[in-house]
């Protein structure tokens, strides 16, 4: 048995979406002096730029890896005679192609496992549809226990509604009956739809591999020795999916850990309130925006584009001076862009929105990973579904008194006049949030103590 603080271990940081949290954990163990080392398949300047935004953590020694290619495309020009065959081709050759593609990553990572002598491996996410599937096989390959911390919460419907809009995983005809026959559970019919987690060539190449998910339609790939979860919420809403009890941590979250520091930092505070020009006599307004999911479409949107869509966001700032707005941006997002923002007087956060979350009388988000933060400061939500992922799943929906869910600009506006106008009712939201606050995160300032401790 060994424990976390006298480990080798190796975080990975898969993608922009999952950054803050693998960072978080990055920070707190080397602050610890665990000997980490990263392994980033983001982008050495996009995470250069992103971390020295946040304030730099130490990450140890960088190794910065790109995935192989895997899409392969036909030319649209052939006749329609060879671009049948070429449609014929198209599916096994992509197999192939993959299956190598999957087996030298697989062989490649574990050699660098083995190189760095890594003990514990880190990682933020969990999914079948990403790298996570790979990752974990390679350090069960070198007998490296596997930790994952995801974020996310949702179930095969909540899926459906995303993947709906896209071709790329419906499915019909030929195709249907095949993957009926040999990966029935890849399929999730949802209004009168057959859909498919990942598109055929990869769910042939996991199976090949041995490293699919009995779950697919799942955020949890099942295949991690151990899930770390931040909250009781979190954690039972895994147990709910199927996860083993003994799988979950019930660790917390660094983040947790920063923000019970930073809350009583009256230098940290009075800092921020400089910063943002903070007036002590108007409410704070912390506004998370959306990132653009109009990568396949997204028809039940109110809006046309993301740039309208952040606007009725805002929408009850815009002509008045009566708050203290701050605009808290998804990773993803470059600033540079979006600067045109201040001039409605909004300030746009540079620190981490963990580091000022907590100074909010209100906070604005969809339907986002970082509302559990907010919730477990007690403060008051209202999240506006503005992608209406969960318009016909409501079980879904984040379950807290101190929490507004609307889908619709005319709800969103009356819900903000309501919380600002009236103060008993937003007295009485921030009372039911605190109720609730210890459901929803580990605020005890132990979470990375836990950690160390653990044996494996």
């Amino acid at each position: 048995m060994k424990k976390i603080k006298h480990s080798n271990v190796l975080i990975v940081i898969t993608n922009t979406s999952f950054i803050a949290n693998q960072l978080a954990w990055s920070q707190a163990l080397s602050s610890h002096n665990v000997n980490i080392h990263t392994l980033s398949f983001v982008e050495k300047k996009l995470l250069k730029d992103i971390t020295t935004q946040k304030g730099y953590p130490c990450l140890g020694e960088i190794i910065y890896r790109k995935p192989f290619c895997n899409h392969i495309s036909f030319p649209q020009t052939f006749d329609p005679l060879n671009k049948q065959l070429a449609k014929l081709l198209y599916l096994p050759f992509s197999i192939c192609v993959n299956l190598i593609r999957a087996k030298i990553f697989i062989n490649s990572l574990s050699s660098l496992l083995k190189k760095y002598s890594i003990d514990a491996l880190f990682l933020p996410e969990s999914s079948p549809a990403y790298l996570a599937p790979e990752i974990v096989t390679a350090a069960r390959a070198c007998k490296i226990a596997t930790f994952t911390s995801p974020i996310d919460r949702d179930s095969p419907r909540s899926y459906a509604m995303i993947y709906k809009s896209s071709s790329d995983y419906a499915i019909s005809g030929i195709k249907l009956i095949f993957v009926k026959l040999f990966f029935f559970n890849w399929i999730y019919y949802y209004n009168d739809q057959y859909l498919i987690r990942l598109p055929i060539q990869y769910i042939i190449l996991q199976s090949l591999l041995g490293i699919a998910s009995p779950y697919p339609w799942h955020t949890i790939g099942f295949l991690e020795n151990y899930i770390i979860v931040q909250s009781r919420a979190q954690g039972n809403w895994y147990q709910n999916l199927g996860v083993c009890s003994n799988k979950i941590l019930y660790i917390g979250s660094p983040i947790f850990d920063k923000i019970n520091l930073l809350k009583v930092s009256y230098s940290h505070i009075k800092r921020l309130k400089r910063s943002y020009c903070i007036d002590p006599k108007k409410k704070i307004i912390i506004i998370s925006l959306p990132q653009t999911h109009w990568i396949n479409g997204r028809p039940e949107a109110e809006y046309q584009n993301h740039h309208e869509m952040i606007m009725a966001f805002l929408s009850p700032f815009l002509s008045t001076s009566a708050y203290n707005v701050l605009i808290s941006l998804h990773p993803s997002m470059d600033i540079l862009k979006y600067k045109y923002l201040e001039a409605y007087s909004f300030y746009i956060i540079k620190h981490s929105l963990y580091e000022v979350i907590f100074l909010a009388d209100l906070f604005i988000s969809l339907n986002s990973s970082v509302v559990p933060w907010a919730i477990a400061q007690g403060i008051p939500c209202i999240v506006y579904d503005v992608y209406r992922y969960y318009l016909e799943l409501p079980e879904l929906s984040i379950r807290s008194r101190g929490t507004l869910i609307v889908q619709d600009q005319q709800s969103y506006l009356r819900e903000v006049n309501s919380a600002l106008t009236n103060d008993s009712l937003l007295q009485d939201l921030c009372s039911h949030q605190l109720a609730e606050s210890k459901t929803w995160g580990f605020t005890d300032g132990l979470s990375i103590s836990r950690l160390l401790e653990f044996e494996f």
